[in-house]
């Protein structure tokens, strides 16, 4: 939904006007913790029979006589394989001939103390200044999301950006402080689209979400298992996505966008 200014006062009344021309909002997006998030896919797989061995890193994945050989520990043997391993994933791809680039992308976050008391405030992005602040309880979690400085940008790089771009942006949290910060790492790819699609027969890569794998793994998850059962969308395309491409330019939007 696309929004003036004005308008944004009905979903974030704490965020600032000034500068803006329009925003997008979706209103009927959700919400998910990582650590809920990952339990509920667990549980709902092993409802659907699914075995997760836990502790069991993959080594390497080789073809054998009867499928797949994967070394987690003990062999594995598999009719199909397929490769979501994030920032692991171009190890155990690369011995088939296939460089994936993806590179790690640190991301630093912080909590702060109580603000904005009782006042909406969904997932926001600014995407001149990379600011995104959401909502945690009655705190909030917020971040700079820059894709150029890598290992560089530092966390008290982030919170003088994220100070700086508030001031202008979300005043409100001129009055709160920071409780506590941490780090991780995201898997980037070097024009922003994942790779999703067969390496070689009865072997599949899905890796390099960009940190929206939240967003964009499930539906993904769904189309590959429709290609894999012989049976794909016929209304959607993931041309855009094969891990032979070539990449050239960026479309990641937290770098392209950036003035």
């Amino acid at each position: 939904m696309k929004l003036g200014a004005a308008g944004l006062r009905a979903g974030a009344p704490w965020l600032s006007q000034k500068g803006l021309l329009c925003a997008c909002w979706t209103p009927e997006d959700g919400r998910a913790k990582p650590t809920d998030g990952v339990y509920g896919l667990a549980a709902a797989a092993r409802r659907n029979g699914v075995s997760i061995n836990a502790h069991s890193p993959v080594q390497s994945i080789q073809r054998g006589l009867h499928g797949w050989v994967v070394q987690a520990g003990e062999p594995i043997v598999a009719l199909r394989v397929v490769v979501a391993a994030g920032l692991g994933a171009p190890a155990l791809i690369r011995p088939f001939g296939l460089d994936l680039e993806i590179r790690p992308w640190l991301i630093h976050s912080a909590l702060t103390t109580p603000v904005a008391s009782g006042q909406e405030m969904p997932v926001t992005i600014d995407l001149d200044s990379g600011l995104i602040i959401e909502r945690d309880q009655d705190a909030a979690l917020v971040s700079i999301l820059n894709a150029e400085l890598g290992d560089r940008y530092s966390v008290n790089d982030m919170l003088e950006d994220f100070a700086n771009s508030a001031s202008v942006r979300a005043p409100v949290f001129g009055d709160a402080l920071i409780r506590s910060t941490y780090s991780a790492y995201a898997d980037l790819t070097g024009d922003g689209l994942p790779y999703v699609g067969q390496v070689e027969p009865d072997l599949w890569v899905v890796a390099g979400f960009d940190g929206h794998g939240t967003m964009q793994g499930p539906p993904i998850a769904q189309l590959t298992a429709q290609l894999i059962a012989g049976a794909p969308d016929p209304t959607i395309g993931i041309a855009a996505f094969d891990p032979h491409r070539t990449i050239t330019t960026s479309k990641e939007w937290m770098s392209a966008t950036r003035k």
